[in-house]
């Protein structure tokens, strides 16, 4: 939950944990049509659990329509070879273009993802998004640390996808302690402590 802030894109992306290439739509996951869509993309193998475990947060927490796509491989172009792992904002670029219509769309890795931060060209993080954008991507490759056990790891990942999906939506890193707005800078101990949004985050959807 940390502002990345790289050379090619200053101030357009903000971190927390994305990638995308083409699938359809398989699995529409609510009963209803709410206001705001989110389509799910899976990067790579990802267990049943963690895709069930996003599906359940947005739904939760933002009233979302879930649509849940294929999944599809992590996209070569993306591939950072020097630390074997992806580059987020490659992934958010390739997840726009394969869900050009869709509203809102978070990508759901277990790879290990980076972008640029300050003078740090490649650091690791646990998410990525565009702010007031439409692509986000989590990865869970970081959420097992401090020796998680399978219900704080499911945890850790709802939250950063809510917070994610929140800077799409244009909320930016929020100073309240325990907001899931809040600045993770890199440690899962903010993820931790984490509830929710904000009185004043909220409002402001």
């Amino acid at each position: 939950m940390t502002l990345r802030t790289s050379p090619a894109a200053q101030g357009v992306f903000l971190c927390l944990a994305l990638v995308g290439c083409g699938s359809e739509r398989i699995a529409d996951t609510s009963g209803a049509r709410n206001e705001l869509s989110i389509v799910i993309q899976p990067l790579g193998e990802v267990p049943a659990e963690q895709v069930a475990a996003v599906e359940s947060a947005l739904r939760e927490q933002y009233g979302a329509r879930i649509t849940t796509a294929e999944p599809t491989p992590l996209p070569d172009e993306a591939y950072y070879a020097p630390r074997s792992r992806y580059r987020a904002e490659r992934l958010l670029d390739a997840l726009s273009a394969a869900h050009p219509e869709a509203e809102k769309v978070i990508g759901v890795t277990t790879a290990d993802i980076s972008t640029t931060k300050g003078e740090h060209e490649d650091w690791g993080i646990f998410g990525l998004a565009r702010i007031s954008g439409r692509v986000c991507v989590v990865s869970t490759h970081r959420l097992r640390a401090r020796g998680a056990g399978e219900e704080r790891f499911l945890k850790r990942l709802s939250t950063v996808a809510r917070h994610e999906v929140g800077h799409t939506l244009g909320l930016r890193h929020c100073a309240t302690v325990g907001c899931i707005m809040e600045d993770a800078k890199g440690s899962v101990a903010t993820v931790d402590r984490a509830r929710d949004l904000c009185d004043a985050c909220a409002a402001s959807l």
